[in-house]
């Protein structure tokens, strides 16, 4: 399941898994995250919430990140109330 507020980004998010060939494999839900994970339940949450770009480096501060009224640690705690197994890369990890 992908999640975003922003239709534009749904759409983005589509037209990748076209071209990855996993468009069928993926609900795509327009809503609000923190909403969807107060009432989600998954084996996994992967986390991509914006982070500031490519200037953010060794500091970077999760508790610096907003998604609506959640702050980067917060968005963590919500997401392991819905799954025992959460990724949440910080900036510059390759996965």
């Amino acid at each position: 399941v992908a999640v975003d507020v922003d239709a534009a980004k749904l759409d983005q998010a589509r037209h990748n898994a076209a071209i990855y060939g996993v468009l069928d494999k993926i609900d795509f839900v327009h809503d609000d995250a923190i909403a969807v994970l107060r009432r989600a339940t998954a084996d996994v949450v992967f986390l991509s919430p914006p982070w500031g770009g490519p200037s953010y480096g060794d500091d970077f501060d999760a508790r610096v990140i907003r998604v609506g009224a959640a702050d980067g640690v917060e968005l963590v705690a919500l997401a392991r109330k819905a799954a025992t197994r959460v990724a949440y890369p910080r900036p510059g990890q390759n996965l």
